[in-house]
């Protein structure tokens, strides 16, 4: 919905009946996900096109980027309703089609019966992950991970965010912590 004057109206130009997931990146890029499929819109909602190349008709829980452009989702494979997600994706530039880039994370994983272990991706020029195992961090877009847990005590994080002066935040049951770019540990706020 866009807002006009004081009152929310429907857009209109939005194919899908509705949306779980919306995010805006650094270029104005608009991403919004219902159930099982991804739109773009690169004119703020004026038209939107479907972004699936890669991922298919998979659950979008979550939609992140970085300051190359570089669009990253979190997504639910099976299409269950789980809140968290089993595999993450990046697809270049935000133009080219996803790649699966969770692979190091997930094979960490001991259980085959719970698959669901990524809450979010965010970063700027590191990337980090947010999983039930603990934060993951990787300098290369995805293609490596490693664990980046120095300061924080809990494991399961339920929020990830980039902030605009150099920090990422995140949130477990023990509280909220920050980095600044370039550190190494994170501290309790």
């Amino acid at each position: 919905q866009t807002l006009t004057g004081s009152t929310w109206a429907k857009n209109t130009n939005y194919p899908a009946t509705y949306c779980n997931v919306i995010f805006a990146d650094r270029r104005n890029r608009l991403f919004a996900s219902t159930d099982n499929r991804l739109y773009k819109s690169l004119n703020l909602g004026t038209s939107f096109t479907l972004d699936t190349a890669g991922i298919g008709t998979k659950r979008v829980l979550f939609i992140g980027d970085d300051s190359l452009g570089n669009i990253y989702v979190v997504v639910n494979s099976t299409n269950g309703f789980q809140r968290k997600g089993d595999r993450l994706y990046r697809s270049d530039g935000g133009t080219a089609p996803f790649v699966r880039i969770d692979l190091p994370i997930s094979s960490l994983n001991a259980d085959p019966l719970n698959p669901y272990i990524f809450n979010q991706v965010s970063g700027d020029s590191a990337l980090f992950a947010s999983t039930q195992y603990g934060l993951f961090r990787s300098i290369n877009y995805g293609t490596t991970w490693t664990p980046n847990n120095q300061g924080i005590s809990a494991e399961q994080y339920s929020g990830l965010v980039k902030a605009n002066n150099n920090r990422l935040l995140a949130a477990n049951n023990l509280g909220c912590f920050a980095l600044i770019d370039g550190d190494s540990v994170w501290n309790n706020l």
